[in-house]
């Protein structure tokens, strides 16, 4: 009688969606580094550092530039998104670098390949002071 009863609960009780999240993993995303032409030593050296912490992240499968179709020269505004969903990235970083006198100021643009948009810009230049030096009496006056 009491498996007669377990069953008759068992059976009465109401459908419950069910998660499994097991065996989760995380996919690089697909990654495409445009070349910068044409390329100062200095804009390089930068894109080169960017690579390699893309790569050492884990986050991001970086495409072979080689397989590249989009013409070298593309800027920020007419990209040619079918060209770099047709290597398989899903995003792409174009950076564009200027070398002065002391600093070397980059614009770097995040684009999503997909919608065909750009995610973010973001103009960077080193700091202007070395990391752990105290800043100076100009910097902390408002």
């Amino acid at each position: 009688m009491n498996f007669a009863f377990a069953l008759a609960l068992v059976l009465a009780a109401p459908d419950r969606p069910v998660i499994d999240l097991s065996g989760g993993r995380i996919q690089p995303l697909p990654l495409a580094v445009a070349r910068q032409l044409p390329s100062p030593e200095d804009a390089a050296a930068v894109q080169a550092v960017l690579v390699q912490d893309f790569e050492r992240s884990g986050l991001f499968k970086l495409l072979d530039p080689a397989s590249f179709l989009a013409a070298p020269g593309e800027g920020f505004i007419d990209i040619d998104f079918q060209k770099w969903q047709a290597i398989g990235a899903q995003a792409l970083v174009k950076m564009s670098c200027e070398a002065l006198a002391t600093e070397v100021r980059c614009d770097m643009r995040l684009y999503d390949v997909a919608r065909g948009r750009s995610c973010c810009t973001a103009p960077t230049r080193p700091p202007s002071r070395p990391c752990g030096s105290p800043p100076t009496a100009s910097a902390t006056t408002s």
